[in-house]
């Protein structure tokens, strides 16, 4: 084995001692590390919310009579989507579970930033990066980063000569992802005023326990007026159970944005290997893409081969927004209500939005504004969340500035009781403004 050729992690001697030291003492902190004697979660509290761990069978492969030098009383796997992860228990003092839950989450050496501008920009977003981090160093004359397609291959030739309609029209089995919005509404107009066939077509809608009330209803509906077949992907475990795994995992977060992975990513993709294994290469997935939406959607392909072998299309590439609403209006679809008064049709809580939309949504829909305060209250029991980073959120939510930094624990539980009381005696009823 080697070291990989293009790693953007470097580290000094001395912290290399460090982790030695760490290693010797507290062993591998990579996995799930669980200590006995308190029954807590040591390392891997995010993954840990993610498995749904007290849900997941745990596979022990060792066991051990006396605990190792690092504690190790048991070793073994998390089995979770049919893969499995490292587990590891041990039988830690209360010093030693204080060390190691630092020390795991630390994050010994720096980056050589230079080799890591050469990777994908939203990928290290998505890996835990934030966006402060980049344009700090790009306005510093450090580094610039680069945006560009990933997982796409290229397509066999004799498909690579048709043109793009063509190319679709050629396979049997033709999903569109669809999310209700307005470009997955104009994929699907612009596949039908160009000849594909309904009865080749499916729409492929993810649901999740962040949609707009009337999302289920706006979706089926617009399927069964339109003669489209449905299909519903969706992380069943998480709907089930929604209220206590946001007590559990708490809200997303601008920087740790799990949500986007866990309820449609995830789901996405155990569908994309299903439909493969059923339909082989006579399949072809549609996707609402457009090049003006961002620099990485701009570079990417109309049409390639995932990293799945699924044909993945994308027809509405260079389509302008304008374009998109006339399109709609076209058809003779009216898109979301959300759009007469956002831009977008996101979760019913998203980390993104900011103060100023989250105003027009308390004024025009109340009925999913109290949804997503409802999704924050939830989380804001997770130990995740901190009661300022939760009385924050809530503020922002209401029109309002952060608290000041210093602000002590007890005020600020008064000051979010209080912000939330406010906005429910401007909101006459759950029902009002509720989109039908």
């Amino acid at each position: 084995m080697k070291n990989y050729h293009n790693n953007p992690r470097k580290i000094s001697p001395a912290q290399i001692e460090a982790l030695k030291r760490d290693l010797v003492e507290l062993g591998d902190l990579s996995g799930i590390v669980h200590d006995k004697n308190t029954d807590e979660i040591i390392g891997g509290n995010q993954r840990s919310g993610i498995f749904d761990i007290n849900n997941c069978e745990i596979e022990i492969t060792k066991e051990y009579d006396k605990p190792t030098a690092t504690g190790t009383i048991a070793e073994g796997f998390i089995l979770w989507n049919g893969e499995r992860y490292s587990y590891r228990k041990v039988d830690w003092t209360p010093e030693q579970c204080e060390k190691a839950c630092i020390v795991a989450n630390k994050g010994g050496g720096e980056w050589d930033w230079g080799i890591l501008s050469s990777f994908d920009r939203d990928d290290l977003i998505d890996w835990g990066f934030d966006k402060w981090e980049f344009e700090s160093l790009v306005k510093k004359g450090k580094t610039e980063f680069t945006k560009k397609p990933k997982n796409e291959g290229v397509l066999p030739a004799d498909e690579a000569e048709l043109s793009p309609y063509d190319w679709i029209k050629s396979k049997n089995n033709i999903y569109v992802q669809f999310s209700g919005g307005k470009d997955s509404m104009a994929t699907v107009g612009d596949l039908l005023k160009n000849g594909v066939k309904k009865e080749n077509m499916t729409v492929l809608w993810c649901k999740t326990p962040m949609d707009y009330r009337d999302l289920d209803d706006f979706v089926r509906d617009f399927c069964k007026n339109n003669g489209l077949k449905l299909k519903v992907a969706s992380n069943e475990k998480w709907i089930e159970n929604r209220e206590e795994n946001f007590k559990r995992c708490g809200f997303p977060l601008p920087h740790k944005r799990w949500c986007t992975g866990v309820f449609k990513v995830l789901p996405m993709k155990k569908v994309f290997r299903e439909l493969k294994a059923e339909y082989g290469d006579d399949l072809i997935i549609c996707q609402g893409w457009r090049a003006e939406e961002s620099e990485r959607r701009a570079v990417s392909s109309v049409g390639f081969i995932d990293s799945l072998g699924n044909r993945m299309a994308r027809p509405i590439m260079n389509m302008k927004e304008a374009e998109v609403f006339a399109l709609i209006e076209e058809m003779g679809w009216e898109p979301h209500p959300c759009y007469k008064y956002k831009s977008r049709l996101s979760c019913v809580f998203c980390p993104a939005v900011s103060r100023d939309e989250w105003n027009t949504v308390r004024e025009n829909d109340p009925a999913n504004f109290l949804e997503a305060l409802e999704i924050v209250s939830l989380g804001a029991e997770s130990i995740n969340i901190g009661i300022k980073l939760y009385a924050d959120i809530v503020r922002r939510m209401c029109g309002h500035g952060n608290l000041p930094k210093k602000q002590k624990k007890g005020l600020i539980k008064i000051e979010v009781d209080e912000e939330i009381d406010s906005v429910l005696e401007n909101i006459d009823s759950p029902e009002r403004g509720r989109s039908s």
